[in-house]
């Protein structure tokens, strides 16, 4: 079985570096931890790095960015890309990476209301909105002052407003306190700008700017689950761990020779290790290309098979 100490071996042999005066192993370690981790995977996507994932969606709640709950932390570290099929409890979901698709698929309407008349003085409102529920981050309260200048109270952590002046407001129920820093003037109203929506199960799903937005918004809790591909583990331990691809030894080896030579300079020598490490990129993708090679390939008749989906028929 291929462990560091192998790796390491082969890179002392490639780069002539013998000694640790030459090159500690912890700089080696170093190295080769930055080839598999960042350069490795932006060359090989292989299958053995795909997996399925899966989070779970909070009623009520349409958006979820990666790291703010418990199983999309680290999201972003850990997994490089997310693929179709997406499915939710079982039944599959439409997917899309572009917010013109799901908003021409989910067209929402602002819903706008007079809540209340300002009188120079009042500082403090309290009501409850008609149109509920509301969509989170898409709340906004808004006056004039006595100068003719904009106030505005609007939702960016949950529940509570900030702006000019602090607030809250319930998503469910519609109830909402404002508390503006000055008095809306004389006769002005204070409208509310929000999304109302009606909950239920998801058809669709987009992963756009680190964030996944479900629609129709989730009426309870679904699990929601999708392929990713991962980013290879490093390797740090000399004499247990080992390449998570125990056949790409040799691979990480000659790569992780190579940004030692680019470090140094030595441009001759990157030149004469390059062949091979392609040679061993090649070798390292047969797997994948072995068993990608029955595979249909994608045209817009079998967009469906995919579980995506474009009005515009631009794939």
């Amino acid at each position: 079985m291929a462990t560091f100490a192998d790796v390491e071996t082969k890179i002392r042999r490639l780069t002539r570096s013998v000694s640790q005066s030459q090159i500690t192993t912890e700089q080696i370690k170093e190295y080769v931890n930055t080839f598999i981790l960042y350069d490795m995977p932006e060359k090989l996507r292989v299958l053995n790095l795909k997996k399925t994932f899966s989070f779970y969606t909070e009623p009520n709640l349409g958006s979820y960015t990666t790291g703010t709950t418990t199983e999309l932390e680290d999201f972003k570290q850990k997994y490089l890309t997310v693929h179709a099929p997406f499915y939710c409890a079982g039944s599959p979901l439409c997917f899309t990476t572009e917010p013109e698709i799901l908003n021409n698929q989910w067209a929402e309407r602002t819903s706008e209301t007079v809540v209340a008349t300002g009188d120079g003085i009042t500082l403090v409102f309290a009501g409850i909105l008609d149109s509920k529920p509301i969509q989170q981050n898409n709340v906004l309260f808004s006056g004039i002052n006595s100068v003719n200048v904009g106030l505005k109270l609007y939702d960016e952590t949950a529940g509570l407003l900030t702006g000019d002046g602090v607030g809250i407001i319930d998503y469910i129920s519609g109830a909402y306190t404002l508390n503006f820093t000055i008095a809306p003037a004389v006769g002005t109203s204070i409208l509310a700008q929000v999304y109302p929506y009606e909950a239920g199960r998801p058809s669709t799903i987009m992963f756009y700017s680190d964030t996944f937005t479900i629609r129709p918004i989730p009426d309870k809790v679904y699990k929601i689950s999708f392929q990713v591909q991962c980013r290879p583990t490093d390797i740090w331990d000399d004499i247990t761990d080992s390449p998570m691809l125990e056949e790409n030894w040799q691979y990480i080896a000659y790569g992780s020779a190579k940004k030692i030579f680019q470090d140094r300079m030595d441009m001759e020598s990157v030149q004469n290790i390059e062949p091979e490490l392609k040679e061993l990129e090649l070798q390292a993708l047969r797997r994948t290309l072995v068993q990608n090679k029955d595979k249909r390939s994608a045209t817009i008749f079998c967009a469906t098979a995919h579980n995506s989906f474009d009005p515009f028929n631009r794939f």
